[in-house]
């Protein structure tokens, strides 16, 4: 390889691009409604991305000090993880600690997962399968749900010396050409074979925009015939360079469509477009502004920090105890932190030698790996006793104070109680939970299945479940002890949908759940109906008497429906109370011998309130025992001798006498001890089958 080129010059223009792309990130983030083009500031990212990484590759392939391929290749990856890995390895760290602490029990398991992903630059994949990118964002639980643009990048990094080998072969003619051709193979590829979470999320559908900053890199340098750096390079003051009109317009616009109020259609490809022209044009004031130029210096940590911040403050929001001028507090926050971290951190690390790096980062990562395979670690040290209870308790067990669980930590005290360890476990595998082994695993909840593992000459009944999650939640336990009866299991549910009365905040969601029900009840008909379904709308008051309820005149004519498509009998669950999501508390009242009747009783609500109960079933289980009584194939089952205590007359939906065992999550779902506690009754019906 000879030497080529001249010397190189920073371009204060890129770092200003740098800045506007970071700044529409942040405001689509923050605020959607006002931003709604913002999310086109990663596109810009991956073009600056193109033009850099060409620029590199350029710069030491002609640099004679690199005699073989394989120094060339291993010099730029060496570069490329001594930017990106030490804060990124340490941003992961620092935003696990409010995962274990803050966050709630049920964000957990989804922070593990996805945490994994970040940690190994792979959280692009799989997000088919736990929803888009945009429903996560509207979620905010998940931490690291921005990292999926970072792993696109490195997985990019991968094969980039490649391409540029592949073009420079071609000699300086073709080489232009030769991108070209690569983006716009990647460009319809992203449009006619990719579906859009592919064309999303999949790096050869984003090749496309790497390619432009590419291109317009070897544009710059077949024009100039120089090589330009960015201002982390730290060289010289940039020159003045004529300008035209135009430039001024093209900047005008990479400014303000990415913030426009309005929704514009079809802009990611043309303002990927418009930033490669951009690049090419002459450096302009408006981008060497000193604000925009420092935006961009401080746009990696902040892209890092904003997002563990902003699911933050969406949780405390979503808790109802934010004010509306908050937001201004976590920008704020984020930005001011971004400051602090590139100011210090980033500026000392990036000037630390190799070695040095190589060091720091490997003992970040394994700090990283160590907590979020931390459950695994402990049970392959110290693996729990085998049962076949779901609980992980032994029959007749009887849970101690000063008893250790040693399958799991996340920052208790070692002072904690295994009870308060065990409540914590199954929070946090409450939602994993949901989806039976045989019947699908991931964040992402199944709400329809047929369960697998079944033998159709073993089984006689064709079974299946509806319901609302409780459905799901009874899922595993009613396959263990029903599927030896069964040739088939069908299971079918929806978060927040009663199948006997529509709820009125989500009445066209929950009716077209109904249909769903009823259609699948006609596509299989199955001999045995289970309804499992807590409580909503079906406990308000009973309007005149049951006969002209119109809740009740609802859930007998959607019956009706049902038990036409029933070859034999329909199960449906009675009510219990409906509680609320006070049960992390639960082992600490009982451990400090508080008044639990007191704790139990039903109390006027008030803020922070910590009573159990939230509403009582008198009026759900009038409707549920005249329904029953009034349909020949129906059958109710009932929880209320488990979770009522008669000598206090109040509901308790925890284990008194172990140690404050919790039979509820906070996501109000039976926890693994209380399903162990109903399996009897479900046990029971599958016998009488």
């Amino acid at each position: 390889m000879t030497e080529k080129g001249g010397p190189s010059e920073k371009r204060l223009d890129l770092q200003g691009i740098r800045g506007i792309a970071i700044i529409s990130v942040i405001g689509f983030h923050f605020l959607p409604s006002c931003f709604p083009n913002g999310y086109v500031g990663v596109d810009q990212f991956f073009v600056l991305s193109g033009f850099l990484m060409c620029m590199l590759l350029r710069k030491s392939y002609h640099n004679p000090s690199f005699s073989s391929y394989f120094q060339w290749i291993s010099n730029f990856y060496i570069r490329r993880l001594k930017r990106i890995a030490p804060l990124y390895f340490l941003l992961i760290l620092v935003a696990l600690l409010p995962v274990f602490t803050i966050f709630p029990y049920t964000a957990v398991d989804a922070n593990l997962k996805s945490g994994r992903k970040a940690l190994f630059f792979v959280s692009n994949q799989g997000n088919e399968e736990e929803g888009n990118y945009f429903e996560m964002l509207s979620l905010a639980i998940d931490v690291f749900t921005h990292t999926w643009s970072l792993s696109v990048e490195v997985q990019f990094y991968i094969f980039v010396p490649f391409l540029y080998l592949l073009g420079a072969k071609l000699g300086n003619n073709l080489e232009l050409l030769c991108h070209v051709a690569i983006g716009l193979l990647s460009f319809l590829y992203s449009k006619f074979y990719c579906t859009p979470e592919e064309a999303f999320n999949s790096v050869p559908a984003r090749v496309w925009q790497f390619s432009i900053g590419m291109m317009a890199h070897l544009l710059v340098t077949s024009k100039e015939s120089e090589s330009y750096t960015l201002l982390t390079d730290n060289e010289e003051e940039p020159k003045e360079d004529s300008t035209t009109n135009y430039k001024y317009f093209l900047t005008v616009l990479i400014i303000t469509l990415p913030l426009f109020p309005l929704e514009i259609p079809h802009l990611r490809p043309f303002l990927t477009l418009l930033t490669g022209i951009l690049m090419v044009l002459p450096t302009n004031f408006i981008l060497e502004s000193r604000f925009l130029t420092y935006s961009g210096d401080v746009s990696y940590s902040l892209y890092l920090i904003h997002w563990p911040i902003y699911a933050y403050w969406k949780l405390k929001m979503s808790h109802g105890d934010v004010w509306n001028w908050q937001w201004l507090l976590a920008i704020a926050a984020s930005i001011s932190l971004a400051i602090i971290c590139f100011e210090t951190f980033e500026k000392w690390y990036l000037k630390q030698s190799n070695q040095f790096l190589f060091i720091l980062s490997l003992l970040l990562f394994s700090s990283n790996l160590g907590l979020l395979y931390q459950r695994e670690v402990l049970n392959w040290i110290s693996p729990p006793e085998k049962t076949d209870r779901l609980d992980g308790l032994k029959d007749g067990e009887v849970v101690g104070y000063g008893s250790f669980y040693s399958g799991i930590t996340f920052f208790i005290p070692e002072s904690s109680e295994k009870a308060e360890r065990l409540n914590r476990l199954w929070n946090i595998e409450d939602l994993a939970n949901i989806n039976a082994p045989t019947c699908g695993n991931g964040v992402k909840m199944v709400q329809d299945c047929e369960h697998t593992g079944l033998d159709p000459n073993n089984g006689k009944y064709k079974l299946m479940i509806i319901g609302n999650s409780w459905a799901g939640n009874h899922g595993r336990l009613f396959y263990e002890e029903c599927h030896s009866k069964a040739s088939s299991i069908i299971e079918r549910w929806r978060n927040g949908c009663e199948p006997l009365y529509p709820q009125k905040s989500h009445l066209e969601q929950c009716n077209q759940a109904i249909q769903i029900f009823e259609d699948k009840l006609k596509e299989h008909h199955p001999d045995y109906l289970f309804i499992f379904s807590r409580f909503m709308e079906i406990g308000d008051p009973i309007q005149g008497n049951l006969t002209v309820d119109p809740v009740y005149q609802r859930m007998k004519s959607q019956l009706e429906v049902y038990t036409k498509l029933v070859k034999r009998k329909v199960f449906i669950m009675d009510q219990i109370a409906e509680f609320t999501m006070h049960q992390d508390q639960i082992a600490k009242e009982v451990m400090e011998r508080k008044d639990l009747v007191e704790f139990d009783l039903f109390l006027n609500p008030k803020p922070f309130q910590k009573s159990l109960v939230a509403r009582h079933p008198e009026m759900a289980r009038q409707r549920y025992q005249k329904l029953a009584s009034e349909c020949s194939k129906c059958e109710l089952f009932d929880y209320k001798p488990l979770f009522f205590n008669r000598t206090t007359n109040t509901w308790r939906f925890y284990d008194e006498a172990n140690s404050g065992l919790t039979y509820l999550t906070t996501t109000v779902h039976l926890s693994f001890h209380g399903l162990e506690l109903v399996r009897p009754v479900i046990r029971d019906l599958c016998r009488s089958l």
